[in-house]
């Protein structure tokens, strides 16, 4: 198969025919495409020194935007891949550092987090380090490093289709995937001055962000307190959002429409409401590009205002009714397939065997499909009740009861079949009520408010639950809270 050049290749053209041009800016710095591909060579040498190298498995901190990316195409012009995370996610990533071959973190006490989480070569990359790394020649970089097809380049978080934290091995076909993918729906060149919304934590800003800079674009790490004001401050034209973040952004921006106009925003991580989208193109943006996809896969199609999706290209998506045929017309659940799925989860090989079957990618959705191109998403498995076969939609059930019972709120996480495999229907309900008689009121009656044949119905008392901007439940992150809570799994 054929391999695939570097990210490190585009810099390295573009500092050669644009060197003055800004790559990046961060905290109101600016990087020149000169400056940019200098520090990647400098990088490259210090890590090469360390010991890193081809086929190696990276794990490294964010401590600050521009520095983080250098370090991160240095391992690519090595041979490496990365995973980028958060000091605050070395409790929740545990023992999964002990699966990679090495950490960069930042400090002694960063360090120490890591050791007793298992990872064994660890470096710190404090202040003398960097700036001994700064101080040195930049290594000569090949203007034709290629990155292996089947080779690992990144490693991905997720935490929302399996309801608890898994990595994933990107490869560099998957990447390439990825890249060209965005690429089809993105219209970004040179003149191009993408916002940074959030960092590199989450893979799709990497993506977004090294589209950017293979156009020759620039990249902009805005302060996330004053995306307004970087609009302006920046002249920026493209940005992603998560919904809620959006949200926030126009709420507060009021009647005034922002200037500049951007040509076009990604939103990802959910739905965006109609008002929002409406708002949004009334005072913020020419376009705005909403997708369906999943952390496992990429992009799996385009969402238009009427919630119909259209699904991508090179992606093949089937719906299957409960004796697992696929079926036109009638909801059932996704499965999918594309160059740009990945193998399974890194070191989880039943949670693999259950999502990934028979060369399809089965993320837990449910879905109509009404011919090979088109599709309405209805939710997620954990959002159905199945009793004898019979599902039960927990968002109807969960207004019935908001309805009848004395709650501020609450929802309701199923143990049914058709999530754990078992035969005993098991349901448990979260509330936020005013007091302890509303709680005692709301054990007495809720059981009769259900439909017949759940087994076992447990109430239990929340601080709080977590719903999207289109006031749904995020079942799968509070299913994985509870976990962690109950069982004290990482």
């Amino acid at each position: 198969m054929t391999d695939f050049l570097s990210t490190v290749c585009y810099i390295g053209y573009h500092a050669a025919v644009a060197p003055a041009h800004v790559a990046v800016v961060e905290s109101g710095r600016g990087v020149t495409y000169r400056e940019f591909y200098r520090d990647i060579g400098k990088m490259t040498g210090a890590l090469r020194e360390l010991g890193v190298g081809a086929g190696e498995t990276v794990a490294v901190e964010i401590t600050g935007f521009y520095r983080h990316w250098v370090m991160l195409l240095a391992c690519e012009a090595l041979g490496a891949a990365t995973l980028s995370y958060n000091a605050s996610e070395t409790g929740p990533l545990g023992g999964r550092f002990a699966a990679l071959d090495r950490v960069i973190c930042s400090s002694e006490a960063a360090m120490a987090g890591m050791e007793s989480a298992g990872a064994e070569k660890i470096h710190i990359a404090d202040q003398a380090w960097l700036a001994d790394a700064a101080r040195r020649d930049p290594e000569s970089l090949s203007p034709s490093i290629t990155v292996d097809a089947d080779a690992p380049l990144r490693i991905v978080k997720s935490y929302g289709t399996t309801g608890v934290l898994e990595l994933m091995v990107q490869t560099g076909r998957i990447h390439d995937f990825w890249l060209r993918q965005f690429r089809f729906r993105a219209t970004m060149d040179r003149k191009s001055r993408y916002l940074l919304t959030a960092g590199f934590g989450v893979q799709a800003f990497h993506v977004h962000a090294t589209s950017c800079i293979r156009m020759g674009g620039t990249c902009v790490c805005g302060n996330p307190n004053e995306i307004a004001a970087d609009i302006g401050r920046y002249g920026i034209t493209h940005a992603t959002f998560i919904p809620a973040q959006l949200e926030r952004l126009l709420e507060g921006q009021g009647a005034a429409p922002l200037q500049p106009r951007l040509k076009q925003i990604f939103t990802i991580g959910g739905t965006a409401a109609k008002p929002v989208r409406d708002r949004a193109r009334q005072i913020l943006v020419e376009e705005i590009s909403e997708s369906y996809g999943t952390n496992e896969a990429g992009g799996i199609c385009s969402m238009d205002d009427d919630g119909i999706g259209t699904v991508f290209p090179g992606v093949e998506v089937q719906v299957l009714d409960d004796g697992g045929n696929p079926v036109f017309g009638s909801p059932g659940r996704i499965r999918l397939r594309s160059d740009g799925v990945v193998a399974g989860y890194l070191d989880d090989p039943e949670t693999s065997a259950r999502m990934f079957r028979d060369g399809w990618f089965h993320p837990g959705d449910i879905a109509v499909l009404y011919d090979q191109r088109r599709l309405t998403l209805a939710g997620r498995v954990e959002d159905y009740l199945d009793i004898a076969g019979t599902k039960y939609s927990m968002d109807v059930l969960e207004k019935v009861l908001l309805e009848a019972l004395p709650a501020k709120d609450l929802c309701l996480l199923s143990g049914s079949p058709a999530s754990d495999g078992g035969d005993e229907v098991t349901l448990m309900m979260l509330i936020l009520t005013d007091g302890p008689q509303d709680a005692d009121l709301i054990r007495r009656k809720a059981a009769a408010l259900l439909p017949g044949g759940v087994d076992r119905f447990n109430v239990v008392e929340a601080r709080n639950i977590p719903r999207g901007t289109d006031g749904r439940v995020q079942r799968a992150k509070l299913g994985w809270q509870l976990k962690q809570a109950l069982t004290g799994q990482q």
